[in-house]
């Protein structure tokens, strides 16, 4: 199954945390929410090689202050975590719901937070993706709510061109799907070459990684698909429009990095 969640925290102090690092203890969070349900899963996850099965946003709802994110007492924040298989989510949220129940703190930094809520915002099957199309005509859109990146030989690549970002759908949709689902690279190739840019409005900000920063790009990015694709790949396309929500976009998005949502139509507009 695929899962998306958002887990509401309580401060239950005062103080600051860095607007462009706070993910790094979002990560730390999870982990250790994710390792007290299941000490092997979390070590496994950690160690493993390729992609990562789950995508982590950065904390929301903080006021900027300069650098750093002004948290004060009592105030609600947020972050979201998606899961691409059931193991991962299922220790999360174990987890998660027991601090929950026993309003135990929980750390980010140096700062306490009570888990006041965990809303579920999306929870299904593969299978499920491939049901409906979510888009019907030529353009759709795409809106990057965190700094996005790509690898580009060895360099990071600050704009959502067609092949980076149907290839990131692409490479993580066939390493967690049912093989029955699998896309061939013949088929990526012809949806890659009939989707194209066509209007963005994007900028750049930095993140801080602790030993590194990576500056991404936000966002939204407008693309038009030739009529002449076909019906059957035309629908793998809604396949990884429909992934995305779960899949991230690009590099690091276990690290708050791309975060992407497809943008909803009104009267055949794009918003």
């Amino acid at each position: 199954m695929l899962t998306s969640i958002d887990v509401e925290l309580e401060a239950v102090s005062s103080g600051l945390l860095p607007f462009n690092s706070n993910s790094l203890y979002i990560h730390a969070l999870f982990f250790k929410l994710v390792s007290e349900d299941n000490e092997t899963l979390g070590e496994s996850i950690h160690n493993r090689d390729g992609f990562k099965p789950y995508t982590l946003s950065s904390l929301r709802g903080g006021k900027k202050n300069n650098w750093n994110i002004e948290i004060i007492a009592n105030n609600k924040y947020r972050f979201r975590a998606t899961f691409l298989n059931d193991d991962i989510f299922i220790a999360f949220f174990n987890s998660a719901l027991l601090y929950y129940n026993q309003s135990k703190p929980v750390k980010l930094d140096e700062l306490d937070f009570k888990i006041t809520k965990l809303v579920l915002k999306q929870n299904e099957s593969f299978e499920e993706l491939t049901a409906n199309n979510v888009i019907n005509d030529n353009n759709f859109e795409l809106i990057f709510t965190s700094p996005t990146s790509f690898r580009v030989k060895g360099r990071n690549y600050l704009f959502p061109d067609s092949s980076l970002v149907f290839k990131s759908y692409f490479d993580k949709w066939n390493a967690f799907c049912p093989e029955k689902l699998r896309i061939a690279e013949s088929e990526i190739n012809q949806i890659i070459t009939a989707c194209f840019p066509v209007k963005h409005h994007l900028y750049t900000e930095l993140l801080d990684m602790g030993k590194y920063k990576v500056v991404g790009f936000k966002g939204k990015c407008q693309y038009e698909v030739e009529k002449t694709l076909d019906e059957i790949l035309f629908g793998k396309l809604n396949w990884l429009l429909r992934f995305s929500r779960y899949s991230g976009t690009g590099y690091k998005t276990t690290m708050g990095m791309g975060q992407t949502t497809l943008a909803k139509k009104d009267k055949g507009k794009v918003l």
